[in-house]
């Protein structure tokens, strides 16, 4: 079941190593977002995009969002895509 929130990505930052366990490499694209919620209090935070959004530019977007578990056995939300509310204007 997915549930779709709106979402401001002010930056996109990817996170690239190897990883410790299988010696894999990696890379982890991470949007630094800004969400209002229903009261109007704005918060900023970091969301992990799946690879195939890495290049999404600035803007506001409706987020499809599903629950996952993480490596650490944490319950989180995961971003499935992205469609475009309103691009942000050009500085």
């Amino acid at each position: 079941m997915s549930q779709s929130m709106t979402i401001e990505i002010l930056a996109i930052n990817v996170k690239s190593g190897t990883a410790a366990k299988s010696g894999k490499p990696y890379s982890l694209p991470q949007a630094q977002c800004m969400i209002t919620n229903k009261d109007g209090l704005v918060k900023v935070g970091e969301l992990i995009l799946p690879e195939s959004l890495a290049n999404t530019p600035k803007g506001v977007y409706n987020a499809d969002t599903a629950f996952d578990v993480d490596m650490a056995g944490k319950v989180i939300t995961r971003v499935i895509s992205l469609q475009p509310v309103r691009a942000a204007k050009a500085a």
